[in-house]
C-alpha cells in the first residue's frame, strides 16, 4: 500500500472523495477502450445502475464534476430500465495512483481513509450504497445486518471495518447459478457481513448514515437505531439525517 503525499495533491482529501471511491469500487467499473478507426486508446469509468440506485448515480456524477471537472451525461438505456454514466479518465490516472485509488474487485480502502472516522465512514457509505444490503432480522430482538457482496474475498475491507467500527466481521464464500440464453451459468461470490449494534450504532449515526445517498437504506438504518437503541430514552433522543 502506497503512502499518500497530501501536500502534492491537486484535490483535497474529503468525505465527498471518500464516498466517490466507495461507489466506484463497489458498483462502478474501470475499463480500457480502443477506437479501431483512430487507433486511440483510453480508459473510462462507468456507473450503470437501475432506477432504484439513480440517486446514487446522480450524487456520483455531481462529485465527479466537482472534483475531477468531468464533462459527461447520464442517460437511460434504450432497452430495460437502467441508467448509464461514463467518462474518460486517462488524464486522471496519475492522480488516482497518488490517491491510492485501486480499481477492480474486491473493494480496497485507500490508505488515507484508515486513520479518519469521517473519511472511512463516508467511504463505507459509498460501498453500502453500491453493493451493500441492509436487512432487519427478528421481531422480539431485532438485529440490523449489513452485507456487502463481491466476487473475491474482501480481506482489506474486513480488517478496516473491524478496526474502525470495532466489531465482528464475517466473510462467507458461496456459489450462484443463473440462466443466460438457455445456458446454466455458475458463478462464485463472497459476502462480507457485520451488524449495526449497541457498540457501534453511534459510529453509524455520526459517520455513515449522513453520507448514504440511497434514502431507503438510510431510512432503514435510521429507523432501526431509533427503535432499538434510542426510543427508550425518549423522543428527544431520536435523530434524523439528511443526505450530504
Amino acid at each position: 500500500m502506497i503512502k499518500v503525499d497530501k501536500e502534492n495533491l491537486s484535490i483535497k482529501l474529503s468525505r465527498e472523495l471518500a464516498y466517490w471511491v466507495g461507489v466506484v469500487q463497489s458498483d462502478g467499473s474501470f475499463k480500457r477502450y480502443f477506437n479501431k478507426k483512430t487507433g486511440y486508446q483510453g480508459f473510462h469509468i462507468s456507473l450503470n445502475v437501475s432506477e432504484k440506485s439513480l440517486l446514487m448515480q446522480l450524487k456520483f456524477k455531481e462529485i465527479s464534476e466537482k472534483l475531477f471537472k468531468t464533462v459527461a451525461k447520464n442517460y437511460k438505456e434504450r432497452s430495460g430500465n437502467r441508467y448509464d454514466y461514463k467518462f474518460s479518465v486517462i488524464r486522471l490516472l496519475p492522480l488516482f495512483k497518488k490517491l491510492d485509488i485501486r480499481f477492480g474487485d474486491p473493494p480496497r480502502p485507500p490508505v488515507w481513509c484508515l486513520n479518519s472516522n469521517k473519511l472511512f465512514g463516508a467511504y463505507l457509505a459509498g460501498i453500502i450504497d453500491g453493493d451493500g444490503t441492509v436487512k432487519i432480522h427478528g421481531k422480539k430482538y431485532p438485529q440490523c445486518h449489513i452485507k456487502i457482496t463481491s466476487g473475491n474475498r474482501q480481506d482489506e475491507l474486513k480488517m478496516a471495518i473491524s478496526t474502525m467500527l470495532k466489531c465482528w466481521v464475517g466473510v462467507y464464500p458461496g456459489e450462484k447459478t443463473n440462466m443466460l440464453n438457455g445456458k446454466i451459468i455458475k458463478g462464485k461470490y463472497v459476502d462480507l457481513e457485520f451488524y449495526c449494534s449497541k457498540k457501534n450504532f453511534k459510529y453509524f449515526i455520526n459517520f455513515i448514515i449522513p453520507y448514504l445517498a440511497l434514502e431507503y437504506k438510510r431510512a432503514r438504518l435510521t429507523n432501526f437505531i431509533n427503535k432499538r437503541f434510542l426510543e427508550k430514552e425518549g423522543p428527544k433522543r431520536e435523530f434524523q439525517v439528511f443526505a450530504f
